[in-house]
């Protein structure tokens, strides 16, 4: 179990086409934090990203394409020097009400994640599968406020 985990995050419009931020993140339990900075780039209806956590112990870049309506094809790669690199394919759906995401990765790991926006909290079920590791896991989350 991961813990008590907070979260701030912050992306602001500089450019009609970019958009840059960061993000803070207080892993409670276990006394540690994170500091990310990120930017997205809007060309056309496809959407490019890119980050970096902790001074460059981890580098994100990713793809989204619009396939139709409320479906995205996302497309994802992760360069983590101790734990190895990542590649991750996947579709996310998003609706008023839900948001499924079933993505699968280059290390043969399947998530699925189910959230449920409703007025005054959200909820998110979380399901993996790694057949290398012969492993699964399932969590949730609960966030308050307005959702998006």
């Amino acid at each position: 179990m991961q813990g008590l985990v907070g979260s701030c995050h912050y992306m602001q419009r500089v450019h009609r086409n970019l958009m840059l931020g960061f993000d803070f993140t207080q892993l409670f339990s276990h006394k540690k934090s994170m500091f990310s900075y990120g930017a997205k780039a809007f060309l056309g209806r496809h959407t490019a990203y890119a980050s970096t956590i902790q001074g460059g112990a981890q580098y994100h870049l990713g793809y989204i394409i619009p396939i139709r309506r409320g479906t995205n094809f996302v497309s994802h790669y992760k360069f983590d020097p101790e734990n190895g690199s990542t590649a991750i394919l996947g579709l996310k759906q998003r609706s008023e009400a839900v948001d499924i995401t079933a993505t699968i990765s280059s290390k043969a790991k399947v998530t699925t994640i189910l959230g449920i926006k409703s007025v005054p909290m959200g909820l998110k079920l979380c399901a993996e599968v790694d057949y290398l590791k012969d492993h699964y896991s399932f969590g949730y989350g609960i966030s308050l406020g307005a959702q998006q």
